[in-house]
């Protein structure tokens, strides 16, 4: 089973919000240790709540050791729990891969997680590209 090193919320937060984050994890049988020290990056931030996710393991190794459907659940349920319409989940590895989760993110999205070449995208900023309806790097500019 793949670990978690740390997780992060935002600093402003409110208190109850790391121990429902925690629970969510606890109950995908993760240790999940959540702590409040994101501070604001001022006024152009668009993300009302951030989940930021580092990973001992790789992104691919995370989603592939819990599987699509239970890597679903565990987004959905981690929107949830933080509530809102404007927040986003962003989870890395060792690699450097980022895969970033806004609360926009349609059903699709989640399912096609399954069946991208993670190899073509380590390292990369994974983002979802809505009008290809596929993952890209958003920092590739061949993307």
């Amino acid at each position: 089973m793949p670990t978690i090193e740390q997780v992060y919320i935002e600093a402003s937060a409110p208190p109850s919000h790391a121990g429902a984050v925690a629970e969510v994890f606890r109950q995908a049988g993760f240790d999940a240790d959540v702590q409040a020290a994101i501070e604001s990056r001022g006024a152009g931030d668009v993300a009302t709540w951030i989940i930021q996710v580092a990973l001992k393991d790789t992104v691919e190794g995370f989603f592939l050791a819990l599987g699509g459907a239970a890597f679903k659940v565990l987004v959905l349920d981690l929107f949830r729990a933080r509530g809102g319409d404007r927040g986003q989940i962003d989870m890395g590895g060792p690699e450097y891969t980022r895969l970033i989760l806004p609360t926009s993110l349609p059903e699709e999205a989640l399912d096609a997680l399954a069946s991208i070449d993670w190899k073509d995208l380590e390292g990369g900023w994974l983002v979802w590209n809505t009008d290809r309806h596929e993952w890209v790097d958003h920092m590739r500019r061949d993307s």
